[in-house]
């Protein structure tokens, strides 16, 4: 006899209901994180399609973009990020990337996931975007690996991968080149720091790839790798992250 996994879902969300990660309460649903928490976690107010920073002015005729990005178009043609890097979302981030709570890493995981999966359509009608052929995590150079023990990135793209139904690929990108830590570091320096740093081992030709990251800075390093990707053929690429930091005052 089958059981239909809906109903041992519904008994296992009986028996322990979640515990939201932000005020610890019950969260009555499956999800380790209360309505009333999600509600709070701050978003970009009407984002450029293409980078992502808040629109806070709109070039005449392009509502969906900023100058700049009309002016000089970075190297990826879209990017979404499902929220603001400001508290709460900034302190989450770091619990699940430094101190390795996988759960927070889930439960964010799975709010990229919903979020991107309704915006695919919203964002497909307005600009004929399919869904990604290939999800690329964003990857880490071996010393800093084996040093945080897993790939942050790999860890968001699988979960977005479970609810869009698109592949992870996480041997086709790699750092070959060990980095500095881009905190701290001007724009100008963040770019230097990952010139060259990455290589791709296959080509891309005519792919529709998706860089999956956590944090969106000043793009520094998802553009270079896009220039990678772009090097391998790939025809378009996006770039799917959990926060972006917001533009300097």
């Amino acid at each position: 006899m089958r059981v239909s996994l809906s109903w041992l879902s519904g008994c296992s969300f009986q028996l322990f209901p979640g515990r939201c990660i932000l005020c610890q309460s019950r969260t009555h649903r499956a999800l380790d994180l209360c309505l009333a928490c999600e509600h709070d976690l701050p978003r970009v107010s009407k984002p450029c399609h293409r980078c992502g920073l808040s629109l806070l002015s709109q070039a005449p005729g392009h509502q969906h973009y900023c100058g700049p990005c009309l002016v000089t178009p970075p190297q990826f043609d879209l990017s979404y990020s499902a929220f603001s890097y400001a508290a709460p979302v900034r302190q989450l981030i770091t619990e699940f990337k430094q101190h390795q709570k996988m759960v927070v890493g889930e439960v964010l995981g799975q709010l990229l996931a919903r979020s991107y999966r309704e915006h695919i359509l919203t964002r497909g009608s307005q600009q004929q975007v399919s869904k990604p052929d290939l999800l690329l995590p964003m990857p880490l150079h071996a010393s800093r690996l084996k040093l945080r023990g897993f790939n942050q990135a790999e860890t968001i793209a699988r979960v977005v991968s479970l609810q869009t139904d698109v592949a992870v690929d996480s041997q086709t990108c790699r750092r070959i080149k060990q980095t500095h830590d881009q905190k701290g570091l001007t724009a100008k320096d963040r770019r230097n720091n990952v010139k060259d740093a990455f290589e791709v081992t296959r080509t891309l030709q005519g792919l529709h790839v998706a860089i999956v990251d956590d944090v969106m800075t000043t793009a520094a390093t998802v553009s270079a790798l896009s220039l990678t990707l772009r090097r391998a053929g790939a025809s378009f690429v996006e770039i799917i992250a959990l926060a972006r930091t917001p533009a300097p005052k």
